[in-house]
């Protein structure tokens, strides 16, 4: 009697133990509306960012609600029709999909929307993109770099250093300065680049002024814009190379930001990476693979991709209070503090 007993407690732990250590088959990314979940044991409940949902779950969707997962193969799923879901069926719909560099960037925006919210208050925050090869970035005016692409490559690091060498080139002014919007130091994938900075009232016309590492101007223009469009293979610039931007009117001046357009080698390899996000928005855009592919162009620092992606998901799901989060906090990461908090308000 004593021996059945002994067995019977063995396979109830072993069966808790399987249990426990099953993996999940999506993490929730974003949601809003009246979303709830089922599983094997426990009746329904509300869907909270960054839940788990296993094989045996059911997610229930209700009118005009949202709600966005991302498998565990790194594969997006947004659902927006009423109804009741399984989510072994939801998860045999994408069993095919395999991307190694997905399922990585997947796990760390399900890691940043879980966490606190306090951290965009902690000036010092700081992603942790460690096994990625990310770069550190600005974090309330504090700024180091490290030149991701060089890395990628394998050429000569001084040649490609545009983010190690801006911090030598940048000119601090007061606080009645022109204040740049993006691309703050910066790779860029193309050769149209639109330059966004914010309004100064004291301003009636800015220069615009493009230098390479001697200081010797390439470039400059006057507008009265807050945004320039331009064009980096009309003006001759080369790809691999560092130039350094800022903006003047009178005694103000801007930071003098550098950016380095990427070549075509390392480009083939971003688009290696991004070949997976792309091909799933061949039909049409959606906010939970934008917010992945905003993650890829932040950790090899190119931040008006990252800018553009985070934009493009919060106004196709404006309302998904997890997305504006993880928007924000970029925005604070790279010193943008007072548009963080305008997002989150």
């Amino acid at each position: 009697m004593k021996f059945k007993n002994i067995i019977m407690m063995m396979i109830i732990l072993l069966s808790y133990l399987s249990l426990n250590a099953q993996e999940p088959e999506f993490r929730v990314l974003g949601k809003k509306g009246n979303v709830n979940y089922q599983s094997k044991s426990s009746g329904w409940t509300d869907v909270k960012t960054g839940d788990k949902l296993f094989k045996n779950d059911k997610v229930k969707v209700s009118g005009n609600s949202y709600l966005g997962l991302v498998h565990s193969s790194g594969k997006t799923v947004e659902i927006k029709k009423e109804g009741t879901y399984n989510i072994s069926k939801l998860a045999k719909d994408v069993s095919s999909f395999r991307s190694s560099t997905t399922q990585r960037f997947a796990k760390f925006v399900v890691d940043e929307i879980t966490s606190g919210d306090d951290l965009l208050k902690q000036k010092k925050y700081k992603r942790s993109m460690e096994n990625t090869g990310a770069v550190d970035r600005a974090t309330g005016g504090d700024i180091s770099y490290m030149a991701t692409f060089s890395s990628l490559s394998g050429t000569d690091l001084s040649q490609y250093s545009a983010l190690n060498e801006a911090i030598d080139c940048l000119v601090k002014t007061d606080k009645n300065s022109i204040r740049i919007k993006y691309p703050r130091t910066s790779y860029v994938i193309s050769s149209d680049v639109d330059f966004v900075w914010f309004k100064n009232n004291t301003v009636s016309i800015y220069e615009f002024v493009i230098v390479d590492r001697n200081d010797n101007i390439l470039y400059s223009t006057k507008t009265s814009d807050t945004t320039l469009q331009i064009n980096l293979s009309g003006l001759k610039l080369l790809k691999g190379m560092n130039y350094y931007w800022f903006l003047r009117s009178n005694d103000l001046k801007s930071d003098q930001y550098c950016i380095n357009w990427i070549n075509d080698y390392d480009m083939k390899r971003l688009d290696e990476d991004l070949e997976p996000l792309l091909d799933g928005m061949a039909k049409g855009k959606d906010a939970v693979t934008l917010m992945l592919l905003a993650s890829i162009y932040e950790d090899e620092n190119i931040m008006n991709k990252a800018i553009d992606a985070y934009q493009e998901a919060l106004r196709l799901e404006p309302d998904v209070d997890g997305y504006r989060t993880l928007y924000a906090r970029y925005l604070s990461r790279i010193g943008l503090d007072d548009e963080a908090i305008r997002i989150l308000k």
